[in-house]
This record gives structure tokens, sequence and C-alpha cells, in this order.
């Protein structure tokens, strides 16, 4: 029997108009959202939301898993 892979639902999403190459973004979210399922515990949720205030946008993910090692981070 396997466990089925942490389900990615969505938060708060705020609508924001960006300037940027679309491929690069779509990549960088797709990265971040795809190891948050891969290191997660099967039975949490993987959660992603965007916030946007004046000359700024964050993607924030929500996930269960252990975190990226202190000294691996840079």
């Amino acid at each position: 029997f396997q466990s089925s892979p942490p389900r990615v639902e969505t938060g708060p999403m705020i609508p924001c108009t960006l300037e940027m190459d679309k491929r690069l973004i779509s990549r960088a979210a797709e990265n971040i959202i795809r190891n948050a399922v891969k290191y997660s515990p099967a039975s949490s949720p993987v959660v992603v939301s965007m916030t946007s205030q004046p000359g700024a946008v964050g993607i924030l993910v929500e996930d269960c898993g252990e975190g990226v090692p202190e000294q691996e981070l840079q």
C-alpha cells in the first residue's frame, strides 16, 4: 500500500500584475511547490498563497516538511 502525496491547496490569492519572464517565475514556483510535496508527510497539505503590496509580490508555500538545513540555505 502506497500513501498518496500531499495535496496542493490554494490559500488567499491577491490579484496583481507582474512584468517579468513568465517562464522563469513559473519554473521557480513549480520547483518550490514540487519540493514541498516531495519532502512533506503524505498526510499533510501543501498550501500556496500569494500576497501583493506596492513594489512587491510574495508567494508563500506552507508545508510540514523538515525544511532545508541551515548550512545549505545559501
